[in-house]
């Protein structure tokens, strides 16, 4: 359990991390009408046993969309076994365009970080089996979903299944003891106010917990230990 910002770092630094190996690409194709065919999970849907292993994802851009030639400039997943941390995947991605400063107050990265890292095709085949056959989670996560089919990563072959703890939280707390739905406001509601909001990695981190905190909310009678 996350109870203080020491539990965070230690979290990480106990994790199992992937080794990024680019590899050779092409340019991408769009994907992107295909988000429509993925199957989503609603909080009528989510049962224990078939919660053992799934995907935390999130993802920084240089803006709000692909539609407005925004792209990716950090990713990261983490996989949860037993509803514990085990694997992560995390990486800088260099957007092959200007990351205009005000973007980069809001999250951190720099022009000069993202310089020598690799393009997202070049990482799209080893994320693409990190994710393959997994339950995806994510907060408000058609939007980095759309990020992931624009740049190239077909999420169609990957048989994956979607749950977005936004609409989780919206069908399971009241909005009258929340601020709002927003992922900072979630973990302030679970007393998990730990993390470095809009970095990839603390962000996955928050609604993983987030969304474990909305199980035991929903499995009442069974709780989860994590």
């Amino acid at each position: 359990m996350i109870n203080s910002r020491e539990d965070v770092i230690t979290l990480l630094n106990n994790l199992d991390y992937i080794k990024i190996v680019p590899s050779y690409y092409e340019e991408s194709k769009d994907y992107s009408d295909g988000l429509y065919y993925l199957k989503y999970l609603n909080i009528n849907e989510l049962k224990k046993d078939n919660l053992k292993e799934f995907v935390v994802l999130d993802t920084e851009t240089t803006g709000l969309g692909p539609k407005f030639g925004d792209k990716m400039v950090q990713i990261t997943a983490i996989k949860f076994v037993d509803f514990k941390p085990v694997q992560i995947f995390t990486s800088l991605i260099n957007p092959r365009r200007y990351i205009p400063l005000s973007v980069s107050k809001i999250h951190g990265i720099t022009n000069e970080m993202v310089e020598f890292s690799p393009v997202f095709n070049e990482i799209k085949d080893q994320l693409g089996e990190f994710l393959k056959n997994q339950k995806i989670i994510g907060h408000n996560i058609m939007f980095d979903l759309r990020f992931l089919m624009s740049e190239g990563l077909n999420l169609l072959d990957l048989d994956i299944e979607v749950i977005d703890t936004l609409q989780i939280a919206r069908a399971s707390i009241d909005k009258r003891y929340v601020e709002n739905y927003k992922l900072s406001s979630l973990c302030k509601y679970f007393c998990l106010d730990y993390f470095n909001y809009h970095n990839a990695t603390e962000d996955v981190l928050g609604t993983s917990y987030v969304f474990l905190n909305l199980l035991n909310m929903i499995f009442i009678d069974d709780t989860i230990m994590f």
